[in-house]
């Protein structure tokens, strides 16, 4: 494994030291996304010169996307304008206004916000800005493609180019010939492939080897515990993940914890076993809050609500909907948030709680509408209805049949 993350490694690093070209394009698979993402991570933190910007969202429509990358960004200034501040420093230049204007087009905005960043560099030679796109589901292939091209070099290289570089993913199965970028310039395609076999083979040389630091056997243990999982092989997952927990408790690494926990979840909640899966999550939630993990944190809560929800107990599930709400909203994930609202409005319908679920159901669809997610706006605005039509709400299913007409239409 160490020899194929290498070779990734030195990739990024050839893209990355080089001025002549713009994209890098990345091929992976779905399975893929998370180990290619780490390695980007992992360079970013032994390269201090440059700045890694990174939007890993799912691209369901290009405004959402675009609007959520922009989100993450000014929250990332704020955050950094703060730090400055505290240390008596000068804060950073405020952003635009007009990256808010969701009138704008979307790309017209993106593009902008890339001058923008690169602006905030220091002006001497050697800084460079990397900005990564690589949204594990692409759901609008051709938009995302247009995407890209319209931040190639298609017509040169324009001013907010440069100083910069941007990495995209794109499915395992892309064809450069075949696509609207086959006559991009200043760009380069490279395919990623961990081969399950070689993936395998590699991560147990690595458990095995002595000389290794004893933490990176561990982190090869942990991926392995995830791969048996993936593959059904469920008793040789929990002898893994004990193994790493034990290793995780005694360094008191409470990130690794909370990846343990929510593993040792899965597997009996695959198996149907609810009551042992919603015990394990519950152990995952305090390690992930002290690691301060929201990813993490996001899915043990997730995972606590839909077990909830199955086994009926509709008040605890509500709670940990709305405790979801939240996360999704540090987060800045939109599809996330509106999707927990819907599971909140669910469990508050099971509840005989009228109000609050049709308050849980309209947030949830004004977001669908605002962040250009139709269908889930639609499916909420027909939770809405049902629930109107039940409490003779009839003032209210009037103006959700309106806005259902106007979606459908």
């Amino acid at each position: 494994m160490r020899k194929l993350f290498q070779q990734l490694t030195d990739e990024l690093k050839s893209f990355l030291d080089q001025a002549e070209d713009l994209l890098l394009l990345l091929a992976c698979g779905v399975d893929d996304t998370a180990l290619v993402l780490k390695t980007i991570r992992d360079l970013e933190q032994v390269d201090a010169s440059d700045i890694f910007l990174l939007h890993a969202d799912d691209f369901v429509g290009l405004d959402p996307f675009v609007t959520a990358a922009l989100e993450r960004l000014a929250a990332d200034h704020q955050r950094t304008s703060a730090a400055l501040v505290d240390s008596q420093r000068e804060p950073l230049p405020p952003m635009p206004n007009t990256l808010q204007d969701r009138a704008r087009p979307a790309l017209a905005r993106l593009q902008e916000a890339l001058g923008f960043s690169r602006s905030l560099l220091p002006s001497a030679d050697g800084h460079r800005l990397v900005w990564v796109m690589f949204p594990a589901q692409i759901a609008d292939r051709e938009t995302y493609l247009q995407l890209i091209l319209q931040c190639s070099a298609k017509c040169g290289i324009q001013p907010w180019m440069r100083g910069l570089r941007m990495i995209f993913r794109v499915p395992a199965d892309f064809i450069l010939a075949d696509s609207p970028l086959a006559e991009v310039p200043r760009l380069r395609l490279r395919r990623v492939d961990f081969d399950p076999s070689a993936l395998q083979t590699s991560l147990q040389e690595q458990v095995d080897d002595p000389k290794l630091p004893e933490a990176e056997r561990m982190n090869a243990q942990l991926v392995l515990a995830t791969l048996d999982y993936a593959h059904g092989r469920l008793p040789e997952a929990v002898s893994r993940y004990q193994t790493v927990f034990e290793f995780a408790r005694k360094t008191d690494n409470p990130a690794m914890q909370a990846l343990v926990l929510n593993g040792l979840g899965d597997i009996p909640h695959r198996q149907g076993n609810l009551e042992l899966a919603q015990y394990w999550y519950e152990c995952g939630i305090d390690p992930a809050l002290a690691a301060q993990q929201p990813v993490v944190l996001a899915t043990l809560v997730n995972n606590l609500a839909s077990i909830a929800y199955q086994r009926q107990q509709f008040a605890d599930a509500a709670q940990y909907y709305d405790s979801l709400c939240t996360i999704q909203g540090w987060l800045m994930n939109p599809v996330g948030k509106l999707q927990a609202l819907e599971g909140r409005g669910l469990a508050q319908v099971e509840l005989g709680q009228a109000e609050p679920a049709l308050a849980s159901f309209e947030e949830a669809a004004l977001l669908g509408v605002g962040f250009a997610l139709p269908a889930l706006a639609r499916a909420n605005l027909q939770y809405m209805r049902e629930v109107c039509q039940q409490g003779g709400f009839k003032q209210k299913l009037a103006e959700v049949e309106r806005e259902l007409s106007k979606i459908q239409g």
